[in-house]
């Protein structure tokens, strides 16, 4: 994550704290001496709460009030659970990162020191200034001196999983690794999309300009209204034409270039000739369910409707070359480096003795504030 980015996070979870009027008395984890609190913890929920709207909304999906905390699912989860798992991975994270760097013997280098001081700073300055900082971390029932380890913490803790990672073989990803992964994983296809969506300069009703009377006449009576447009029903007759197209031999990448409302450049040209793709919620559910299942050279017989419109989906040999590729291995990577990092996390949680109290986790309820 960037640096700002966790700022900004830092910032929003004050914000929303001070209205919950947090009491530190519950402990959420600990290790050894190390106690997190409930007021610490509920800043990792806001963490957590971000992460699960951003994979929601990746997946066309909307978190608006507090019952769609508990009613809008995230794969086999609640956004409420999956916010929840969300902050406990990071509380983790940064929990047993600690303990262990401090039995590594780890100190911060004055880089590390100036990042702390200079995040201190910037949550002031985000703030409104020394006096309001002040009155949130009051209105949480913060110290803060406890704030203050909250912020340290993360950057000791963040700094000493860099430069683990820098020499640790456990969380080396090959290049072989990664083309596994793709090989296996992951599927390209092209579209051809009919937007049911109104035009931007258009309302949802047909527009009729009235000419100016004539001196000394009458308008008429009984004039009927313009009918609207039913766009979806529109756009679904205008995909189905394509399909029959197809099933008659047309050929599909001519006819996406011609018809498709992907986004286009300021010359028309089509601005995606295809995505790589794999079913990690990067594309809304309803597409991402009928590309992953497709063959190669297989088209979608039955159109693909979204909140986008209609869609019609090929799926093609996976590049092995490219700028898509390369992106796509190195995501994968990422990926793979994370998931090596979570496992290694859990194998120092049990060595060093992370205990999570789950029946204050299960206890903690997921609204939109507080």
């Amino acid at each position: 994550m960037k640096r700002i980015k966790l700022l900004a996070i830092l910032a929003a979870a004050l914000m929303l704290l001070s209205a919950c009027n947090i009491i530190n008395v519950t402990e959420a984890a600990s290790i050894g001496d190390t106690v997190v609190y409930k007021g610490e913890f509920a800043y990792y929920m806001q963490m957590g709460k971000s992460a699960a709207m951003k994979e929601a909304q990746a997946q066309g999906l909307t978190i608006e009030t507090d019952d769609d905390w508990n009613n809008v699912k995230i794969g086999e989860k609640t956004a409420a659970q999956y916010a929840k798992d969300e902050a406990v991975k990071n509380l983790k994270s940064v929990m047993v990162a600690e303990a262990k760097a401090k039995k590594e013997g780890f100190t911060l280098d004055d880089a590390g020191k100036e990042e702390i001081k200079t995040t201190k700073e910037s949550m002031i300055s985000q703030m409104g200034g020394r006096y309001e900082y002040e009155n949130v971390l009051n209105d949480m029932g913060i110290s803060q001196t406890e704030f203050n380890t909250l912020i340290e913490r993360s950057v000791y803790a963040g700094k000493y999983l860099s430069q683990f990672a820098e020499n640790a073989d456990e969380v080396k990803v090959s290049d072989d690794e990664a083309i596994a992964k793709y090989d296996a994983d992951y599927v390209y296809v092209k579209h051809i999309l009919i937007s049911n969506q109104a035009p931007e300069d258009t309302t949802e009703e047909a527009v009729v300009e009235e000419a100016p009377l004539a001196e000394g006449t009458e308008a008429e009576e009984n004039v009927p209204e313009a009918e609207a447009i039913d766009y979806d029903a529109e756009a679904k007759k205008e995909a189905e034409g394509i399909l029959e197209k197809l099933a008659s031999g047309a050929d599909f990448e001519k006819l996406m270039n011609e018809h498709s409302d992907d986004s286009r450049d300021e010359n028309g040209k089509l601005q995606s000739n295809g995505y790589i793709m794999t079913d990690n919620g990067q594309m809304v559910k309803e597409f991402e369910d009928a590309a992953m299942k497709l063959e190669i050279g297989a088209y979608t017989t039955e159109l693909v409707q979204t909140s986008y419109g209609y869609h019609i989906i090929k799926r093609f040999e996976n590049p092995k070359t490219g700028e898509d590729y390369t992106s796509t291995l190195e995501d994968i990577k990422k990926e793979l480096a994370n998931e090596k990092t979570e496992d290694l996390i859990n194998a120092w949680a049990e060595e060093i003795g992370f205990v999570l109290n789950q029946k204050f986790i299960d206890r903690v309820k997921v609204k939109m504030e507080g």
